[in-house]
């Protein structure tokens, strides 16, 4: 199921904050924004740069999912990094283990999108 290379990964991250590819700047995308319309930014690596992925938990916050349970750490069996996301139901709980701690934040947010919780 994620057998996805990182841009792919980044591409849809950034399409599920809401953020779609600029027509006017090939390779960056667009935000609205709320005095200029709309600001162009290159896609941020979400994958590997633990500050451009805070912003899905940011996201996660600012839309009410219930993050205090979301969080990175190193799962000690395995040696690997740990994301899970409780659902503001209470029902649902997302998790997804990664390499890094910035992708298992991308991984489980996306499963969490696609599985509409």
């Amino acid at each position: 199921m994620w057998f996805m290379t990182d841009q792919e990964i980044n591409q849809k991250v950034a399409r599920a904050l809401g953020y779609v590819p600029s027509q006017e700047h090939p390779g960056y995308w667009m935000a609205k924004a709320e005095r200029t319309g709309y600001i162009h930014f290159p896609l941020p690596n979400y994958c590997t740069d633990i500050k451009a992925a805070w912003e899905i938990v940011e996201w996660l916050y600012a839309n009410k999912v219930n993050a205090v349970n979301t969080g990175c750490c190193v799962w000690k069996e395995h040696k690997r990094w740990y994301c899970g996301i409780r659902t503001e139901n209470g029902r649902n709980y997302i998790q997804e283990y990664a390499d890094t701690a910035p992708k298992s934040i991308c991984l489980a947010f996306l499963k969490m999108k696609e599985a509409k919780c």
